[in-house]
């Protein structure tokens, strides 16, 4: 986590983070945790289907 007082074992590689930043993080964060993903990605049209002008017949 980015700005957050951490020390980490040069030989384990173990991180143990600041108690105090943690605790005022959980403050901001609340108890429900961060909220839900809740993206949709949008389905791209057909090429054949909903076109604006029709095709010139050649």
């Amino acid at each position: 986590m980015p700005n957050i007082p951490a020390w980490q074992c040069d030989v384990c590689r173990v991180v143990l983070y600041d108690e105090c930043a943690i605790r005022q993080l959980e403050v901001l964060i609340g108890e429900s945790g961060p909220p839900p993903n809740r993206y949709v990605p949008q389905t791209a049209p057909s090429q054949h289907e909903d076109q604006p002008y029709p095709r010139p017949e050649q």
